[in-house]
């Protein structure tokens, strides 16, 4: 076994294209079940989701954008997101 097996991927555009292409399909329906699918079977506005999901990602990026240090330590990568 290979050591990139064991410790994940941590760039993606090192995959190459194909591979790049289905984690773009399976994010798709990942986010399309979470933010479309659910809240249709539970009866939950869909625009509410949709609201609060991007709401959720700029206090994401928000927090990652200002403790920069953290997220090199973690991701060992240069700057913001």
């Amino acid at each position: 076994m290979n050591n990139t097996a064991k410790e994940g991927i941590t760039d993606a555009s090192k995959l190459g294209i194909p591979k790049y292409i289905i984690l773009g399909v399976q994010h798709l329906f990942a986010m399309f079940g979470a933010t479309i699918l659910v809240p249709i079977l539970t009866g939950l506005s869909v625009s509410s989701t949709q609201l609060f999901a991007g709401i959720g990602t700029l206090v994401f990026l928000r927090r990652c954008c200002m403790d920069r240090n953290a997220i090199q330590q973690e991701y060992n990568r240069p700057g913001c997101l």
